[in-house]
């Protein structure tokens, strides 16, 4: 060994070595000790690639400049005074026992973008808050005011639906975080304390009726890829997010087809509890998956509702159309989860108990059925004249 020369923390050292044919080849080394606090790393590894001394004492820079990136994230690790929410965030999305969705993922980074440096033992509810009101800049027209004391109705469930969305995308994630970090010891425990909503029973639930249905399917000409994805919704009552990541190949945990034509039915896996899900198959969803030519891919053209947002092959351009086709105002437009409640209240209204409404939607909680199903009026009015 010769010609060792200090880069930093490390050396540059080089090693020549007679090759098969007798020339004479030069090879180049970092070696040394790297230190960052009271963390340290020794390496003794050569430069691939390496031709000439001043590309090895460049590469050798490199090499310091990533070593300290580790020892300085190992030292933050071991220190939580010094683990900022950006990095929390990060451990967090890559350990898969959390299983945090890919569609999930981007709202937990644009948090981590406004808190990141700050420390995770720091923070506090008014950071939480102060987030929601960055991401979204509309709430500060309705801060410190309750519901109760808005009394337009439409106007009530319009911010309702705007603190649902800021739980949603901040409030919940943000403390899935924090809680993730409490339980590695790194931050105290907090309660995040969420934006006050419309209780489930006291929001109207939009819903489509028969004929708008009917008209929808009928649209099925000019689009079967939408009116498929409608149809489908519909008789299962799916979320949009579990009906699109749906395969033609896949299997179950017993090996049973997830769209299993031959028994008539589905096995889905329930997004919010974790559980699968078998649901009946009803004739025309049974006729309507029939029509579909190729059963090898996936069973919808996208992976995700904002996919080509925008374009004219996305999902709400084309649901849209549809609705215009069937009549349905542009101000009484619906999403795709109004399908859920449709299904749902269709159930009830024909008799569906409790137990059958949670089994179907593979609801854990009785609240969840209470607060997606509402009485008929029919139902009601045949109710009150069946007592003597």
């Amino acid at each position: 060994m010769s010609n060792n020369t200090k880069i930093g923390q490390l050396k540059v050292g080089e090693k020549k070595a007679k090759t098969a044919n007798g020339n004479i080849k030069i090879y180049y080394y970092a070696r040394g000790t790297v230190t960052y606090k009271n963390e340290k790393e020794t390496i003794d590894q050569i430069l691939k690639r390496i031709n000439n001394r001043p590309q090895a004492e460049i590469e050798v820079q490199n090499v310091e400049i990533e070593l300290l990136k580790t020892l300085k994230d190992r030292y933050l690790n071991k220190n939580p005074d010094f683990m900022t929410f950006k990095k929390m965030t990060d451990q967090l999305l890559d350990d898969h026992m959390e299983a945090v969705s890919p569609e999930r993922q981007g709202t937990f980074k644009k948090n981590a973008k406004i808190l990141g440096s700050k420390l995770i033992a720091e923070i506090q509810q008014s950071d939480i808050t102060k987030t929601a009101f960055i991401r979204y800049p509309k709430l500060l027209d309705y801060k410190g005011k309750r519901l109760n004391t808005i009394y337009d109705l439409n106007e009530r469930e319009k911010i309702s639906g705007w603190f649902s969305t800021a739980n949603t995308n901040v409030m919940i994630p943000i403390g899935k975080v924090l809680h993730y970090a409490h339980q590695q010891g790194l931050c105290p425990y907090i309660k995040v304390k969420y934006f006050e909503t419309l209780n489930s029973r006291n929001r109207r639930r939009p819903k489509y009726s028969a004929e708008e249905i009917k008209k929808c399917m009928e649209y099925e000409t000019k689009d079967f890829g939408i009116v498929s994805l409608f149809v489908f919704l519909f008789f299962t009552g799916l979320r949009i997010s579990e009906a699109l990541r749906i395969n033609w190949l896949d299997l179950d945990i017993h090996d049973n087809k997830v769209i299993d034509l031959d028994n008539k039915c589905l096995n889905i896996f329930a997004n919010k509890t974790g559980t699968w899900i078998k649901k009946p198959m009803h004739p025309i969803l049974f006729a309507w998956l029939n029509k579909i030519e190729d059963k090898t891919g996936y069973l919808f053209e996208w992976r995700s509702l904002g996919e080509s947002k925008n374009a004219e092959r996305g999902i709400i351009k084309r649901w849209n159309a549809m609705q215009d086709f069937a009549g349905i105002e542009h101000h009484k437009r619906k999403k795709r989860h109004a399908l859920r409640h449709t299904i749902t209240s269709m159930l009830s209204d024909n008799g569906a108990s409790l137990q059958e409404l949670m089994a179907f939607n593979g609801w854990s909680d009785e609240r969840s059925a209470l607060g997606y199903t509402e009485t008929g009026q029919d139902k009601l009015t045949k109710l009150i004249n069946k007592i003597n």
